[in-house]
């Protein structure tokens, strides 16, 4: 396998474009200005506009209908005639590096073992992408358009095009010999229909393929949840769900736990954005895990709410 660095970019590289660009204007300039001069006016050419226009093209062929007539060509129209086909040439070397490195990464990624696949365009998959190459795994990213330069900077993917929920894409991203799956998109019902198809295609080994789908909705992603632990899932596969504010609590309560107070005759319940008590108990002053606790002590009737 190769290393997790050398994977494919399907983008034209910055130098050939701008060098492209550089000896295409050059071409255009210095093949007006050769022309104006080669032409003599009133001869069997016109010198207008258009006609130049076409004949300045025509050098990206390397051909040009006013040279057959021979005689002087000034020095600007003998450069034009020679960065002409430079420029044809890296457009052409451009096309077919691009043709086939994204067949080769095609090849790559359904030959792929043990890596990871994403599946997405939100910033959920660029943040498990970006979270995943850190670490040095191999990913593959599965995308409904193709990756733009400004997506994810300074990192080079391989990446398939398609829809996700399409078994044959997601072959094509290898994910039956993956170990893990993640179906990151905007929109809940596809991540589970990605993680369905994906769950159909893991092949039973020692080490189950884990897929995780992400749903939006905080109370049926724990409904799903609740019913993965009632249903046998087969052989080969490890289906869960996540919730990306309910993983950022997680995170955020580990980093930063709340504390703990005794209330004599009574409970404060921290439940969200809210700090429940129940009995009349006062208030402590300290802030609890960053939670704006009032400053002053009150009395609070049984069961009251106050809000963060």
């Amino acid at each position: 396998m190769p290393a997790p660095d050398a994977v494919t970019s399907r983008q034209p590289t910055v130098a050939a474009l701008w060098a492209g660009a550089l000896l295409g204007l050059t071409t255009i300039v210095l093949g007006y200005w050769g022309f104006y001069q080669y032409l003599p006016a009133g001869g069997s050419y016109d010198r207008g506009i258009v006609d130049v226009t076409y004949a300045v093209l025509q050098l990206f062929v390397m051909g040009s209908d006013p040279l057959q007539a021979g005689g002087h060509v000034p020095v600007a129209l003998q450069v034009a005639r020679l960065t002409a086909p430079a420029v044809t040439l890296i457009a052409v070397i451009e096309t077919a590096r691009l043709l086939l490195s994204d067949q080769a990464g095609r090849l790559r990624a359904r030959r792929a073992r043990g890596h990871a696949v994403v599946c997405g365009d939100s910033s959920a998959a660029r943040s498990l992408v970006l979270r995943l190459r850190a670490l040095g795994r191999r990913v593959v990213m599965v995308r409904a358009v193709p990756v733009e330069p400004v997506d994810i900077r300074g990192t080079e993917l391989l990446t398939i095009t398609g829809d996700a929920s399409d078994p044959d894409v997601l072959r094509g991203a290898g994910v039956e010999h993956a170990d893990v799956v993640y179906a990151a998109t905007d929109d809940s019902a596809a991540n589970v229909s990605i993680a369905v198809a994906a769950g159909r295609l893991t092949e039973p080994r020692s080490v189950p393929t884990a897929v995780y789908a992400q749903v939006h909705d905080q109370e049926l992603c724990i409904a799903l949840q609740a019913r993965r632990l009632t249903v046998a899932q087969p052989p080969g596969l490890r289906l869960d769900f996540f919730n990306v504010d309910e993983l950022a609590a997680r995170v955020l309560f580990l980093r930063d736990p709340l504390g703990v107070y005794t209330l004599a005759g009574g409970a404060l319940i921290l439940f969200g954005a809210y700090v429940v008590t129940r009995g009349e108990q006062p208030m402590p002053a300290p802030a609890a895990g960053g939670l704006a606790v009032p400053s002053d002590p009150t009395t609070r009737d049984p069961g009251s709410v106050i809000r963060r």
